[in-house]
């Protein structure tokens, strides 16, 4: 390597060689033995510098941490899975317009925090916590029952575009919507609007019926208990 010798050296190299002119070699020998050290020492940072990765590439393999392989934020995943929730929601709640009863009450509500249902190791939880959406009927005394279906979020670890969000129900075994990413990102599509829409019809005929079948064992057990 040559020896390096920066322009803040320039006033005391040139003293050096004007002593070594006149017999003086020791002023340019401690002045060529301090740069040839500098050199040394450059050389040994510069090797380190160069075994280690930089910055940038640090930098951006963080930052690689926080994109699923198809793009998106968690974030952004965690928002499609709400949407979603929020559809369900709002399809289950037309059904219930169209299907009024006085002596049925309902309920239907998004949830945070909860017990997820078992969760396969290739999904998670929402980073905030667990979320999930409950659905409920009610009927008035005498014929007194309850029916609910809770529903818990659950979103791809490394979300492309075909992985799928899941609602999955922590009552009944095999209960589950789907939808894929690509469908929710970046609006819900016109295919799983119907899907949405045809599921709320099912879910809430499903959960009328066990209703009904609550209602008529209570009434029966009351005209039982009525003194004759």
């Amino acid at each position: 390597m040559p020896i390096v010798i920066l322009s803040e050296h320039k006033n005391v190299y040139f003293d050096a060689l004007e002593n070594a002119d006149t017999g003086d070699y020791q002023s340019f020998v401690d002045f060529m033995l301090a740069r040839s050290l500098d050199t040394i020492k450059l050389v040994d940072e510069s090797v380190r510098s160069a075994l280690s990765p930089s910055a940038e590439q640090s930098v951006a393999a963080i930052n690689d941490l926080y994109l699923t392989r198809g793009g998106y934020t968690h974030e952004e995943v965690d928002q499609a899975g709400v949407k979603l929730m929020e559809a369900l929601a709002n399809e289950v709640k037309k059904v219930i317009s169209r299907n009024t009863l006085p002596k049925v009450s309902s309920a239907v509500n998004v949830m945070t925090g909860g017990p997820s249902s078992s969760i396969p190791s290739e999904y998670r939880p929402p980073i905030s916590g667990a979320r999930g959406i409950q659905f409920a009927f009610s009927s008035a005394v005498p014929a007194q029952g309850t029916v609910a279906r809770i529903y818990s979020l659950l979103l791809p670890r490394d979300a492309a575009g075909d992985d799928d969000i899941q609602l999955v129900s922590t009552q009944k075994e095999g209960d589950t919507f789907t939808a894929r990413i690509d469908e929710v990102i970046p609006a819900i599509s016109g295919v799983l609007q119907m899907r949405l829409s045809m599921f709320a019809e099912g879910l809430v005929g499903e959960m009328l019926q066990q209703l009904r079948i609550l209602a008529e064992n209570a009434i029966r057990g009351f005209k039982v208990r009525i003194p004759k």
